[in-house]
């Protein structure tokens, strides 16, 4: 049996596809180069930049990507001070990051007169009552507040 081999022409119109153009529109394009560069090269160039860990973290939960996650959670504690507690404490509850929760509580119990005069305490009391009750459950606990 002879089998006769398609010509040029007819190769190139089976094995050509045209492209499928895939739009994401619920993920910002710096943070989905991030989560690229995570996922091909295990890093994240930019995740100490403002907000990149928590924008990050949403993305990793949209596609599944539990690692990416504990790694912005991981870096988040790493970079968990007074300055930033508040927000941490409000944004750990909201993502039921217990571990980082706890750790943001316990700084701010630890840190009460510096937290309490920064601007967003107001804001915590009046949107977060369960968290700002946790605080000061936390407070009467410590040692010379019995």
């Amino acid at each position: 049996m002879i089998q006769q081999q398609p010509t040029s022409k007819e190769a190139s119109k089976s094995t050509v596809s045209t492209p499928t153009i895939i739009q994401i529109i619920d993920v910002e394009p710096q943070v989905f180069e991030q989560l690229l560069h995570y996922l091909y090269a295990g890093r994240i160039p930019l995740l100490e930049e403002d907000g990149m860990a928590d924008r990050l973290f949403k993305a990793a939960g949209k596609y599944g990507l539990d690692n990416l996650k504990e790694e912005c959670e991981r870096f988040m504690l790493a970079d968990l001070n007074e300055h930033n507690a508040i927000q941490t404490l409000i944004w750990s509850s909201a993502n039921s990051l217990a571990n980082l929760f706890d750790r943001a509580l316990n700084l701010v119990s630890i840190n009460y007169p510096q937290v309490i005069s920064q601007p967003d305490w107001q804001k915590l009391i009046d949107d977060q009552p369960q968290i700002d009750l946790r605080v000061y459950q936390l407070m009467a606990n410590l040692p010379g507040n019995k």
